[in-house]
């Protein structure tokens, strides 16, 4: 996407949009404490993928993504409280409340 900006797209097998992810400011939430150093990770998938169980994988390979190239000293998700599949998939990758 734009380089500007902080946001990168994934893509499937088949060069298909499938999720998107942003970093830093552009994966904050307005309204929500930021004052701990952290990289902040901002997550989407396509809608008519969601509930099929690749979540882990899109947020694993995002993390992977994220690590290598920011090299942050630590992660942080904002999620809101009614996505709780969001949660879950956050929660089996260690992220905690």
């Amino acid at each position: 996407m734009h380089p500007q900006n902080t946001f990168y797209t994934i893509m499937d097998e088949n060069s298909e949009l499938v999720a998107y992810c942003s970093f830093g400011q552009d994966g904050q939430v307005t309204g929500a404490d930021y004052r701990d150093q952290a990289l902040d990770i901002g997550m989407g998938i396509r809608p008519d993928l969601t509930g099929r169980g690749k979540g882990a994988e899109y947020a694993k390979a995002v993390l992977e993504f994220a690590d290598s190239f920011f090299k942050p000293k630590a992660f942080r998700v904002t999620i809101a409280a009614f996505n709780k599949r969001a949660i879950r998939v956050w929660q089996k990758l260690g992220f905690q409340h």
